[in-house]
Formats: C-alpha cells, sequence, structure tokens
C-alpha cells in the first residue's frame, strides 16, 4: 500500500522538525508541491497498473469492474479518474466513499464484494499512517496502522480471490511503500 501522509508529499516533511509542524495542515487542495507530486507518482503507478491489465486484455474485455481501496482521495482517487477515463466499472472501498466500506472489517469486506459482484481487477491501494515518535505511540495506534495497511488488503484479497478463480481471470495489484524496506523517520509501526 502506498499508505503515506499526504503531507509528506509536498516536501516540509522531509524537514520533520519544526517546519513539519508548519504544514501540518497541508491538504491536497492546499499545497500545489502536493498535487504534482500525487500526479507524478499516480502517473508512474497508473502506467505499472495498466501495463499488467493490458497485458491480460482485461480492459477490452471487461464485463465486471474493479475495486479500487482508498480511492476516495489521493493516488486512489487518482486511480479511480484514470480507469473511469478507460470506460471501466470501478468500484471505491474506502471510509470515505458512498457507501463508506472499512476495509478492516472482514464481514464489511464480504458484504461490498457481494454487494458489487465479480470483480476482474483488485487495485489495494489503501494505506494510513501519522509521523509520531515511536514512544509517543501506542498499542492502539499500531493496531490502525496494520489494520488498514495490512489487514485491510488481506481482507480484500481472501474475498475478491475466490471470484476471480471461478471466473479463471483476473489481477490482483497491491501498492506498497518504500517505507517497509527501509523504514522511514517518526513511522517505525508504519515501517513495520
Amino acid at each position: 500500500m502506498i499508505g503515506f501522509c499526504t503531507r509528506a508529499l509536498c516536501g516540509h516533511a522531509g524537514k520533520r522538525s519544526s517546519v513539519f509542524r508548519d504544514f501540518a495542515e497541508c491538504t491536497l487542495d492546499e499545497c500545489a508541491a502536493c498535487r504534482a507530486s500525487i500526479h507524478q507518482r499516480t502517473g508512474e503507478i497508473f502506467e505499472l497498473v495498466m501495463r499488467d491489465v493490458e497485458e491480460a486484455g482485461f480492459l477490452k474485455r471487461l464485463a465486471a469492474g474493479i475495486v479500487v481501496t482508498g480511492g476516495a482521495a489521493g493516488i486512489g482517487a487518482a486511480i479511480v479518474e484514470r480507469l473511469r477515463d478507460e470506460g471501466t466499472r470501478v468500484e471505491i472501498f474506502d471510509l470515505k466513499a458512498s457507501p463508506a466500506v472499512d476495509i478492516t472489517s472482514y464481514d464489511a469486506v464480504r458484504s461490498a464484494v457481494e454487494r458489487v459482484g465479480p470483480v476482474d481487477i483488485l487495485v489495494n491501494n489503501a494505506g494510513w499512517d501519522m509521523f509520531k515518535p515511536f514512544l509517543q505511540t501506542d498499542p492502539a495506534f499500531w493496531q490502525k496502522i496494520i489494520s488498514i495497511n495490512l489487514i485491510g488488503a488481506i481482507n480484500l484479497l481472501h474475498c475478491v480471490l475466490p471470484g476471480m478463480a471461478a471466473q479463471g481471470r483476473g489481477r490482483a495489484v497491491n501498492i506498497a511503500s518504500d517505507a517497509g524496506r527501509v523504514g522511514a523517520s517518526r513511522a517505525a509501526p508504519y515501517s513495520a
């Protein structure tokens, strides 16, 4: 999952001390640097997703649809927009979508998958973090990060893959943060 705080995209987070606090309320609507970075990273991610999808010939024969987690904002929203531009039906699984889907709840995911029907492509994009020194975190904080970033993806895979296997086709794209490979300052639970 690319589960970063959007504030980190503007480059302000690179100066994590006082400057980061100054931009703590930076949002995609307020920061041109964030918007530019989202656009660039979304383009890179989208091209990887589309290369895999086009190799499989999915967009030419999609009768079912695509599920994008975390598709209500940031990179997820941009992926949804680009896929819809290709004429596909995209379902958004996100707490901020309508209807809201809590990907941390297996039952909620199972119900949502049953509601949308067969899925040809799953894009596990949802992720969340909040930069904090590790000693200022607690087990509830760790659990929230793990539930969204890991359990959410597992819930989706477990609920979507049986349908893909039954129809003899499907693609699952799991977007991950580089922080899991190299770590990140003030993001120990996220990087785990």
